[in-house]
């Protein structure tokens, strides 16, 4: 029977066998710093529950938390085959959700003027859509000029592209309607068939995924914004929507989620504008009370 300090220690020299230096040491220091000091003179098999939640508790941070569940794991795979069934409860560590970055606001009307100046090239409609109506990569991909209703200057989504293929919508939302910015009304219109986003070699197909992040990623140097994810664009569409008093219904429906739980848990950001809002309300309504 091994105490964990001599099975880790075998454990990195073979680590060492297939990853960088830098890592390896990164991961010694880890375990010298936070691990050993704990369990390191136990045996590997006599290891409890308690044991590993000593050792998470520790962490400073809920990303270092997940960064020690996962060396414990390893570790443990490494020796036995695979993690022991009585361990994993407590080894069972989500990794935090890292905070999307988004445009300030100077940024997104700076950005948008940009788009409307450039509908025809510089992937100026592709940044509206995304800005205005809160799409995907995908759906924006899969959208063809004959999706737009000129009626309510709607588009119906019905289709995703990904993987080098046009794909049917998440179950549960086979198709539905999202109202565009007036801005791109009379562009849409004026083109009446084929894909929005064609490629360029072959118009038959929609542009590939890397083509329009590349496309995405030159229309912000362009503008002169940050360089900021696609899809913070959509972080900031439900954060918009919601503040402006939108219903959450109506949010759920026309992001197309399942439930409203979705982008008010997932992609609403939270501010200290929100607390404010709220006193504003209060004082507005007891303006007449003394």
């Amino acid at each position: 029977m091994r105490s964990f300090e001599e099975v880790s220690g075998r454990w990195l020299a073979c680590l060492s066998t297939y990853r960088s230096l830098r890592d390896v040491q990164k991961y010694k220091a880890t375990l010298r710093r936070y691990v050993l000091p704990i369990i390191g003179s136990k045996t590997i098999e006599n290891l409890d529950p308690a044991d590993c939640a000593k050792v998470l508790a520790n962490a400073q941070s809920e990303n270092q938390r997940f960064g020690l569940a996962r060396i414990l794991k390893s570790i443990l795979r490494w020796h036995f085959g695979e993690v022991p069934l009585y361990l994993r409860p407590v080894l069972k560590v989500r990794q935090p959700r890292p905070l999307t970055q988004t445009l300030s606001l100077e940024e997104q009307r700076q950005l948008l003027q940009f788009a409307a100046n450039n509908l025809d090239c510089d992937f100026g409609l592709g940044i509206l859509l995304l800005w205005g109506c809160g799409l995907r990569i995908g759906e924006l991909l899969g959208l063809r000029y004959e999706d737009f209703n000129s009626a309510d200057n709607s588009l119906i989504l019905r289709r995703s592209f990904s993987n080098g293929e046009v794909k049917a919508l998440k179950a549960g939302s086979s198709e539905w309607r999202v109202l565009i910015p007036q801005i791109a009304v009379q562009f849409m219109k004026n083109n009446r068939k084929g894909w929005v986003f064609p490629a360029a070699i072959n118009s038959k197909r929609p542009l590939s995924l890397s083509t329009a992040h590349a496309k995405f990623f030159n229309t912000l140097r362009a503008a002169g914004v940050s360089r900021v994810k696609v899809h913070s664009f959509r972080h900031a569409w439900v954060t918009r929507m919601l503040d402006a008093g939108a219903p959450f219904k109506a949010v759920q429906v026309q992001g197309g989620w399942a439930s409203y739980k979705t982008p008010l848990d997932t992609y609403y950001r939270y501010s200290d504008g929100n607390l404010q809002a709220i006193s504003e309300i209060n004082e507005k309504f007891l303006g007449g009370v003394k």
